[in-house]
This record gives C-alpha cells, sequence and structure tokens, in this order.
C-alpha cells in the first residue's frame, strides 16, 4: 500500500483547521478531486461517522465509505469501510504553534486495488494529499 506524509504550517487556529477538515460537505468547495459528499451518520456531537465520497484519482472516479474516529480538535482518523478502492487509512493531526498558527500532518496510505503504473500511483498519491493540505489553507 502506498504510504504518504505530508507536513505544513496554516494560518488559523487548530480549532478552525479540525473545523474545515471535518466539514465533509464543504470539501467540493475547496478540494477540486471531489465530486461528491454524502454524510450518512453521524456520532452525537454531530461530526460525520460515516461519510461516502466520489473523488477523481488514479485516471479514474472513485466512490467510497469512510469511517471516522475524533480526538477533537487535535486529530482525525480514517478508514475505508466500504466502496471501489481496497484499502485506504488516514489521518490529520493538528499541532497548536503559538500566534494563531498551526502545525498540520496528513497521512495517507491507499490500495485502490487494481493495478497503476507505480509512477502514476505515486503521483497520483501525493496530489491527493497536496490537495488536501494546500487547499485546507
Amino acid at each position: 500500500m502506498e504510504s504518504v506524509e505530508k507536513t505544513t504550517e496554516v494560518g488559523a487556529t487548530v480549532e478552525e483547521c479540525f473545523a474545515v477538515a471535518s466539514g465533509y460537505e464543504d470539501y467540493p468547495k475547496w478540494a477540486a478531486s471531489v465530486a461528491k459528499v454524502d454524510v450518512l451518520a453521524r456520532e452525537a456531537g454531530g461530526l460525520g461517522k460515516q461519510v461516502e465520497f466520489s473523488v477523481g484519482a488514479f485516471g479514474t472516479t472513485l466512490d467510497y465509505t469512510l469511517e471516522y474516529e475524533y480526538d477533537a480538535p487535535r486529530q482525525i482518523r480514517w478508514k475505508a469501510v466500504a466502496g471501489s478502492v481496497k484499502a485506504l487509512v488516514g489521518s490529520y493531526t493538528f499541532e497548536a504553534m503559538g500566534e494563531g498558527k498551526t502545525r498540520v500532518v496528513y497521512k495517507l496510505a491507499i490500495d485502490p486495488g487494481f493495478y497503476i503504473p507505480r509512477m502514476v500511483k505515486q503521483g497520483s498519491t501525493k496530489l491527493i494529499v497536496s490537495t488536501a493540505l494546500n487547499e485546507l489553507r
């Protein structure tokens, strides 16, 4: 399974970063590859527990459902529980840096379940991670 980790600094508080990253319905507005999002189940506090995505990746459209766990507002973790990917796990971690800045660490490991040339897979995985961080800003 290909895995990537990337870190960036964001000019927002940990709480603001957490709110954007857990606002799944808004992903199509800021994450260009996300075509559609449906929150299927929510936790008692209103955060998405199971969320269905339709995403353009690896030269095709992938439909999958992620199940989320939270350590609010410091971390969001997910894993695929259904859909067209064989395996997908990841996380956002938010660390306060002071003065309204946050260090964001994004981790993603994905096995789409079908053959993709290694160079294409690595490039697509890095693009997904870059989108998740750069467009989060």
